[in-house]
């Protein structure tokens, strides 16, 4: 998981729910862009608690000076996750072309739906708390998902 991504789902109160359903590795460089260099932001504050209590879990030998989203595709083709957390466009674009599955930030709200993680009303607060930092197409997107899971 990126920086971008994991700040976002700390915004959006997902977080702690992402990181008890899902195994969230980060490498080295992602704990200096949201906690080292975040200064005293509560997001920080967040995500230092979670790598504490082991939530959160640092993984790999890629340098802390790499930026975020290289030492994630470096872990990722170390270690052979399932996928790479990122919200950052160009990255994605890049994971694309090399065939690389990846999660965006908002894609979590119906994947913890599907693990009953998340109930429509939750589903739906915590959107609208993504919203603020996310495209358009991708809020109206995960809230046809969330209206459709329902119906069922």
């Amino acid at each position: 998981m990126d920086s971008d991504t994991l700040i976002k789902l700390a915004k959006a109160g997902l977080k702690e729910v992402v990181c008890e359903h899902f195994a969230v590795r980060i490498p080295r460089a992602v704990v200096r862009e949201t906690i080292e260099d975040a200064g005293a932001r509560p997001e920080a504050e967040a995500i230092r608690d979670n790598l504490r209590l082991q939530r959160l879990a640092v993984a790999g030998q890629g340098m802390a000076s790499q930026k975020g989203e290289e030492a994630v595709l470096s872990l990722y083709r170390a270690e052979m996750f399932d996928a790479i957390a990122s919200d950052d466009k160009r990255f994605l674009k890049k994971l694309r072309v090399l065939g690389i599955p990846y999660v965006t930030s908002s894609v979590f709200i119906p994947l913890l739906m599907r693990k009953m993680a998340l109930n429509e009303s939750t589903a739906l607060i915590r959107l609208e708390a993504l919203a603020p930092h996310i495209s358009p197409d991708d809020y109206h997107i995960v809230k046809i998902h969330i209206q459709d899971w329902s119906r069922r």
